[in-house]
């Protein structure tokens, strides 16, 4: 018994080593025989009967290859802006934002899964607007500079985000976290005064010296993907905030600082199209396994040499 145990043992451990080193094609006298994504437990070679093959336990595996996307998304916003000093504000609706992406899904540092690298352009907005005074039934002004009571931007905006994702077969989890820098190039400011003098009108849609237009700041991003073939459809939910404050601080005041920063809400979808096979062997693994196929003999079920073999 005890012996029987040890070489229980043995094959356990065997089967187990096979399918973790994921080297080891075909195994003589193993219980594993592993192919690609395909696990076979199975009983030593000489017992392989036709009758026995048709029970035999066949097991995929689903692995994730590096592989690259590229894709075009879409969605709204809700803008709004973080006044210090505090000023009572709310967020805004924009649409449409939209822009495209690339995606390079890899290993990071070689052995840990589910990391990528994503890089894109988009179209989107920045803007406020200040709440009505319940008291007086008006809303505020930002300054007698403008006579705005609210302001929408246009932007142009690059990413440069970290991606962390789980895959099923048909089925993805995703986030993303990273920079962002953009350029403000379109500004239409409202409110009931913004037509008050001829200065002010003549500055409706005009940025002026101190306002800042380019922009940087954090981007973060949480969703789902389906996955067909290789077209995958996203959908996630998008925070951005800006460092660059819409104006600078000494603008109206020596002494009395005012900062603005933008931050926005968003929630997108997106169509992408593989540029590399997600599953299944690359081009550069079938050439290895032509090349390994002609060092092996005529016996099918001999073990290709590893590359720590060779």
């Amino acid at each position: 018994m005890k012996f029987k145990a040890i070489i229980a043992a043995a094959l356990l451990l065997t089967a187990w080593s096979g399918l973790s080193a994921q080297e080891v094609v075909h195994a003589t006298d193993s219980v594993v025989v592993f192919s690609d994504s395909t696990a076979i437990v199975a009983a030593p070679q000489d017992l392989w009967t036709d009758e026995y093959l048709d029970t035999v336990n066949v097991r995929k595996r689903f692995i994730v290859n590096d592989y690259d996307i590229i894709g075009v998304e879409a969605g709204v916003q809700f803008c709004g802006v973080s006044f210090n000093p505090s000023r009572p504000s709310k967020f805004i609706f924009a649409a449409p934002t939209y822009g495209i992406t690339y995606t390079h899904y890899c290993k990071m540092m070689g052995f840990m899964p589910y990391f990528g690298i994503s890089v894109g352009v988009f179209h989107g907005y920045s803007g406020y607007a200040y709440k009505v005074n319940k008291d007086t039934g008006k809303t505020p002004i930002r300054d007698t500079i403008t006579y705005e009571s609210g302001a929408i931007m246009e932007r142009i905006e690059v990413p440069l985000l970290s991606s962390f994702h789980f895959d099923t077969r048909h089925f993805k989890i995703m986030a993303d976290v990273g920079l962002f820098g953009g350029y403000r190039y379109n500004i239409r400011r409202s409110g009931e005064y913004v037509d008050y003098n001829e200065r002010s009108s003549a500055r409706k849609n005009k940025f002026l010296d101190f306002e800042n237009r380019w922009d940087y700041g954090i981007k973060a991003g949480l969703g789902f993907g389906l996955v067909f073939g290789p077209v995958e459809f996203h959908i996630k939910g998008t925070f951005k905030y800006s460092w660059s404050s819409l104006y600078k601080p000494n603008y109206y005041n020596q002494y009395y600082y005012r900062f603005a920063y933008p931050m926005d809400i968003g929630v997108v979808g997106g169509l992408y199209f593989h540029l590399t096979k997600r599953t299944g062997k690359t081009r550069a693994e079938l050439r290895k396994e032509a090349k390994n196929a002609l060092l092996i003999n005529e016996n099918p079920f001999q073990e290709i040499p590893t590359g720590e073999d060779r």
